[in-house]
């Protein structure tokens, strides 16, 4: 574990601040300290904003068990300000929201979907989501994966593959639209679809249903009977 108690981030090397360090090579590749330290944005005399970022995780035991911090126990920890409480809480508040926004969103079957993503029916570019489902059909995760030009999109299924396995999901479903408004699959969507779901299975995950969305409608692969009957592809 490194020890920074006492030296300030600014006293730090630019290339491992926390918010140069997001800057380089992205938020996602911080550490829970690190993203923490950005919100606390300063420290104290002999606390750095890292140092507090880290007082904050050891309160609660676990990054995860932050969003249930109370504001008086957000106040013992040295240069925590009024200020810098609130805006804690104002996040975990917003996380707490989220969450509960996601565990209420079930997507028993297609219509349930384009009822949800129906918006992208009427962009100019073509957009491919990600959508992870629980076994019960609660939606748990959803990510853009690509967006492309108004000639189409470049759809990689080791790409998606790889994302679903990043969220720990197991079931998946794929969306993406056709700005020309043709409803039906292209011949490069069957194949992929197809590719998809061979790999999907090497990897114990499941493809539940690729959607295509325009501003008139949607095609199922799933209604259309294709993910059944190319299961021994």
């Amino acid at each position: 574990m490194e020890i920074l108690l006492g030296i300030k981030i600014k006293d730090l090397p630019k290339e491992i601040r926390p918010r140069e360090k997001a800057l380089r090579i992205g938020v996602d590749k911080l550490s829970d300290e690190e993203l923490l330290a950005i919100i606390v944005a300063s420290g104290i005399k002999n606390h750095s904003a890292k140092d507090i970022a880290r007082e904050l995780i050891d309160q609660q035991l676990d990054i995860a068990n932050l969003p249930s911090i109370t504001m008086p126990k957000l106040l013992i920890i040295p240069g925590i300000s009024r200020y810098k409480a609130l805006l804690l809480m104002a996040i975990f508040e917003l996380y707490r929201r989220l969450d509960a926004k996601k565990e209420s969103t079930i997507l028993i079957n297609p219509q349930d979907v384009y009822n949800r993503y129906k918006k992208y029916g009427l962009a100019d570019k073509e957009k491919c989501l990600l959508i992870g489902v629980s076994s019960k059909r609660m939606l748990l995760f959803e990510q853009t994966i690509y967006i492309g030009t108004s000639e189409g999109i470049l759809f990689s299924p080791k790409e998606i593959i790889r994302d679903v396995l990043l969220n720990n999901g197991r079931h998946f479903i794929v969306i993406h639209n056709h700005p020309d408004g043709q409803l039906f699959p292209s011949q490069d969507d069957i194949v992929a679809t197809a590719i998809l779901a061979k790999e999907a299975r090497k990897f114990d995950l499941e493809l539940l249903d690729h959607i295509i969305i325009t501003k008139d409608g949607y095609f199922s692969f799933q209604e259309a009977d294709f993910l059944k009957n190319n299961k021994n592809l």
